[in-house]
């Protein structure tokens, strides 16, 4: 059998922009972590061409798409959190709405 390979990235407004190509994430905690996960098939690594080469878009549609896998990402982070399997500065769950608490990936951008 050949395993499928899959891409996997922090970053919300690539997630957006494949999103917007056709190719929807599937979201996944890692570490405490939400991460974007896409199977690695030809049409992610041109979608991600693109994204990096800089096409045009356009903007009120990507703007859009920033905001529903965001969304889900807050969702996930926050059902791991009232669940216990999240992590907030090396305590499990958080004490705060999930959309207070403070995360790596919003740093990240």
């Amino acid at each position: 059998m050949h395993a499928t390979k899959v891409l996997e990235t922090f970053d919300s407004y690539l997630a957006a922009h494949l999103d917007l190509q056709g190719i929807a994430p599937k979201l996944k905690i890692t570490n405490g972590k939400v991460v974007f996960a896409f199977a690695g098939i030809d049409e992610v690594y041109r979608a991600i061409g693109a994204f990096n080469a800089n096409e045009r878009v356009p903007v009120a549609d990507f703007v859009t798409r920033t905001k529903i896998p965001r969304g889900k990402m807050l969702s996930l982070k926050g059902s791991a959190f009232e669940n216990g399997k999240g992590k907030q500065n090396g305590k499990k769950g958080c004490k705060q709405t999930p959309a207070l608490c403070s995360t790596d990936m919003e740093d990240a951008h």
